[in-house]
């Protein structure tokens, strides 16, 4: 599975330019992933964004005010 299929059930209903960066925190947190698998999916994900934002798609991306190395803080 990659890691929009791993997130898709948290952001299914929002469009690409509704994606927030606290979205992608709380992902994260839910889905407790290794921290090597985390920055694998963060790599990607930060890129697909990127590519968004190039094309208009969304103004900001969400996963740029992360560090690949960012661990979620636990509740």
């Amino acid at each position: 599975m990659n890691a929009a299929q791993r997130l898709d059930g948290d952001f299914d209903s929002k469009l690409v330019c509704d994606i927030k960066t606290r979205d992608v925190r709380g992902a994260f947190m839910r889905l407790r992933l290794t921290p090597s698998t985390q920055a694998f999916y963060k790599r990607n994900l930060r890129a697909a964004f990127s590519h968004a934002v190039e094309h208009g798609y969304a103004s900001e991306n969400p996963f740029k005010g992360l560090k690949t190395d960012e661990k979620p803080e636990r509740e």
